[in-house]
């Protein structure tokens, strides 16, 4: 084989081998790529794995936590529902039967519908200022609407009926027509004797709902001392309401209306409370005391009732208008030492003597000082002297829980009225001093025997403890 012959060989071979070796090159470089492919695969799979086990926990903290909210709901349902039930229990009365649950309580016992105590003390201590309030009182809850317009509509009666009267008068100079109308009312308010025997007291407007609204709104409560004490209709009786406070709110309320159930309390026995003869003389608002059983306080208008016989009985305020000036928040003062027609005239009729005492009626207003001997009382004693009402310079109701000026409408304070035992007086047609005396000293023991059982429960805050003066 010649030189050239080899050489083209040499070369062909050379081509070959390069031809050859980019093929494996290539292959090498495509088997390298497929492994890093797989690997970036393998990688991305375990990330994604990893991502799921991730949000799979998550997911599972999430059910978790919606499992322990929902838990914890149905507890703290639980735990309201439970408080729920345990306030219904304790205000049943006044949520459901305006205290009805109250009247059938066994003083002292533990079987109350519910304790008025926290909600008295709080009441009460915020009337005077008192910052000391024991912790876990109750305040009382803002009154509804139609509570709050039917005490503004109550004790702006009487102001109306003054102002509507002078109006009246006035205008029948200018026109006789209405001289003339006025002149007839004012005839027959002068023949009219019902206010002496009690005898236009209408049914229907003694248990109207009005009344129940008006409780409501202090709220007022009516017990028994003794729950199984049984008055019995077949006797007649003298009630005596204490203290007086401006204008013996509790005695109108439980006694003039039937709102806490006073016929069911004392079956039988039709109560006319006594009011002064001067209420009578007032147009229209004479009608409206009138048709809930009021009568003049006159020693006449209280025996008229008396001679009715059994099941009738008269409800007197002894204090009167000179204890209306010791009506200040937090005293107990009762003007008794000198008052004899009350005890004369249950004597003379063999009455019972029921003493009453209502904790908070001295709260309801705020009255201007006047101690004995300052110029102001002076003033008082004079005008009660001349008129035969006195004219206590007081403060009501005022907005943000602050006081009015002659304010009539009286602020939101719990009134408890407790009714006491009946004192069977013998029956003495001429009593003399000695037996007035004897029976008055008792009378003053029960009324004290009552504020003593329950002073602690309804007047925790009192500034003054019981104490009768002249």
């Amino acid at each position: 084989m010649s030189e050239k012959s080899v050489k083209e060989n040499e070369e062909d071979v050379e081509d070959a081998s390069v031809s050859v070796n980019p093929s494996d090159e290539d292959d090498k470089k495509d088997s390298t790529d497929n492994s890093s492919s797989d690997s970036s695969k393998v990688e991305d799979n375990a990330a994604l794995l990893l991502r799921i086990a991730e949000l799979e926990k998550k997911n599972k903290e999430l059910l978790e936590e919606r499992d322990t909210f929902k838990n914890s709901i149905v507890i703290n349902t639980s735990d309201v529902y439970a408080n729920l039930q345990h306030l219904q229990a304790n205000f049943a009365a006044k949520a459901a039967h305006g205290y009805e649950a109250m009247r059938s309580a066994v003083p002292g016992s533990g079987h109350y519908g519910f304790d008025l105590k926290p909600v008295y003390m709080i009441a009460a201590a915020k009337s005077r200022g008192v910052k000391n309030i024991t912790e876990g009182a109750i305040a009382l809850a803002p009154p509804k609407k139609r509570q709050f317009a039917a005490a503004c509509v109550m004790f702006m009666l009487l102001p109306m009926s003054l102002t509507i009267s002078t109006l009246w008068l006035i205008l029948s100079y200018s026109r006789p027509f209405l001289g003339v109308l006025l002149a007839i009312y004012m005839t027959y308010i002068f023949r009219d004797s019902a206010h002496s025997n009690g005898s236009k007291v209408s049914k229907y407007w003694k248990e109207h709902w009005f009344w129940r609204y008006l409780k409501d709104y202090f709220p007022i409560l009516l017990i028994k001392q003794n729950p199984d004490t049984i008055f019995d209709p077949k006797q007649v009786y003298m009630f005596g309401y204490h203290p007086h406070g401006i204008i013996s709110v509790g005695c109108f309320v439980n006694f003039c209306s039937d709102a806490n159930k006073t016929s069911a309390l004392f079956p039988g026995i039709s109560i006319h409370p006594a009011t002064l003869t001067s209420n009578f003389l007032i147009p229209f608002w004479r009608e409206i005391i009138l048709r809930v059983g009021a009568i003049s306080v006159s020693a006449s208008s209280l025996k008229n009732v008396l001679r009715k016989g059994p099941g009738n009985a008269v409800l007197v305020v002894p204090g009167g208008a000179a204890e209306s000036l010791d009506a200040h928040p937090g005293t107990h003062s009762l003007t008794l030492k000198k008052r004899q027609g009350f005890f004369r005239i249950a004597l003379q009729h063999g009455a019972g003597l029921v003493p009453i005492y209502s904790f908070g009626e001295n709260d309801l207003y705020e009255q201007a000082p006047n101690d004995e001997g300052t110029m102001l009382r002076v003033v008082q004693n004079k005008l009660l002297k001349v008129m035969g009402f006195a004219m206590p310079f007081f403060s009501g109701a005022g907005s943000s829980g602050g006081n009015m000026p002659m304010n009539p409408v009286p602020k939101r304070v719990p009134v408890i009225t407790v009714v006491g035992d009946p004192i069977m007086c013998p029956l003495i047609p001429d009593p003399t001093h000695e037996d007035i005396d004897r029976v008055r000293t008792l009378y003053v023991e029960k009324l004290k025997e009552i504020f003593e059982q329950f002073a602690d429960k309804y007047a925790p805050n009192r500034t003054s403890d019981f104490k009768v003066v002249n």
